[in-house]
């Protein structure tokens, strides 16, 4: 009993700032450690802390289990998809809050082909997903594993549709199914039929950054800083960053509750622990 009230008191005292340090910078990893260490880790704090590294992980079925287990309801609303795109984004964000830029916009890509495909199907095309099928293939040794999603070629062909017509005008007859789906493919769609030029310009200065400083960014080591992405988008990461903010808002991804989860998984960590946020 002596015991734990030591730990208690070295815990919420002196080491606090830890605590909320590791928090703010998603350490969850550490941070179950760290209590395991000091004798503080009940089963609630354990399935939050778990909570937090899922979401980072993009772990969808783990994060809808524990946040069930946890009465954290609103974390399982979304599609698919759009959870995956949420947890995604805000995993991007740390990346920024870090100044890991390198990472920032290696990871600008997987994001735009989620939003891209949100953004359609909520203001262009709600029955995208129709065309698009995910491609399962064998491997050197005889089993199945996921690659990727690809244009599904009997579908979009089968009607003079919008991603017919899109691909008739930049590939002519020659679009190669065996491509996978891309944000390049995505683009193009949207610059050819939405409506919303707000959309067209966002989408075009994002395809911009991905062309000019992604690409580079995932296929050679280089520095990234702030000169550096404005010599070669013309923007500065900032304005890079509200501009995937406000895309994202066209895609619907605009529920705050979910775009605090981390907020709201920190501040139960914390009262659970009994200290001040």
């Amino acid at each position: 009993m002596k015991m734990t009230h030591e730990h208690h008191e070295f815990t919420g005292s002196l080491h606090q700032p830890l605590i909320t340090h590791m928090l703010q910078y998603r350490q969850y990893l550490p941070l179950q450690s760290y209590l395991q260490a000091t004798s503080n880790l009940t089963p609630r704090l354990d399935r939050l802390i778990q909570l937090g590294e899922a979401i980072l992980q993009n772990n969808i079925d783990q994060v809808n289990q524990l946040a069930d287990s946890l009465n954290l309801h609103y974390i399982t609303k979304p599609t698919h998809l759009q959870q995956r795109a949420y947890f995604y984004l805000e995993y991007m964000h740390l990346q920024f809050a870090r100044k890991e830029y390198g990472d920032y916009f290696r990871a600008l890509s997987p994001l735009l082909v989620d939003v891209l495909r949100l953004v359609i199907e909520r203001n262009i095309m709600p029955q995208l997903n129709e065309f698009i099928v995910p491609i399962i293939k064998e491997n050197d040794e005889g089993n199945g594993i996921y690659r990727g999603l690809q244009w599904k070629q009997s579908r979009v062909e089968s009607s003079d549709n919008i991603i017919n017509q899109t691909f008739h005008k930049y590939y002519g007859e020659r679009f190669n199914y065996d491509h996978y789906v891309s944000s390049s493919h995505l683009n193009k769609i949207i610059d050819d039929h939405t409506v919303d030029e707000e959309i067209r310009n966002l989408t075009i200065k994002i395809r911009h950054v991905e062309k000019l400083v992604r690409n580079i960014a995932a296929h050679e080591i280089v520095y990234i800083d702030d000169d550096f992405v404005k010599h070669r988008s013309g923007l500065s990461l900032t304005e890079i960053r509200n501009c995937i903010e406000e895309l994202t808002d066209k895609a619907g991804l605009s529920n705050r509750q979910i775009r605090q989860v981390f907020t709201d998984i920190n501040q139960q960590i914390m009262q659970e622990l009994d200290l001040e946020q």
